[in-house]
């Protein structure tokens, strides 16, 4: 078991939790695997307004945003430490599944303690509450900068 699954959004807790893992990785040179869930679309039915989008592309902007996520993200946290290598792993899926999936076989998964969810006020957003139950490694937490 090594590498690190690290869950990232655009959130300043899941830029922590990257920086936190990418730094942990360089201590024992293993892979960092950036995971960012896309939201299954709900709903394309345009109520007879404005054009048809059609739901390849759709997916295919979706897509490529969250790989730009992933770019940004890596790059604001200063890339990939010498000896470091980095994956990427964007899909359509619930946050907590996909993070709880990619779990398996990994020596970590890190993600931050608040996400874009709307409760402000919880400790723990959802996603890291339901990963600290399920995953198939241990969760490292990593609490919002005070």
């Amino acid at each position: 078991m090594d590498g690190i699954v690290v869950g990232v959004d655009d959130s300043p807790g899941a830029q922590r939790a990257l920086e936190w893992a990418l730094a942990e990785a360089a201590v024992h040179q293993w892979t960092v695997r950036l995971v960012h869930a896309i939201p299954p679309i709900q709903s394309l039915y345009p109520y007879g307004m404005g054009e048809m989008v059609w739901l390849d592309d759709i997916n295919e902007g979706a897509e490529k945003a969250a790989r730009e996520l992933l770019d940004a993200a890596l790059a604001q946290a200063g890339g990939a430490p010498a000896g470091v290598a980095v994956e990427y792993v964007t899909r359509f899926a619930p946050a907590a599944n996909l993070l709880v999936e990619e779990s398996r076989g990994k020596a970590l998964l890190v993600v931050g303690s608040r996400g874009r969810g709307g409760f402000t006020g919880l400790l723990l957003g959802s996603v890291s509450q339901q990963v600290a139950h399920h995953a198939d490694c241990p969760v490292v937490v990593i609490p919002a900068e005070r």
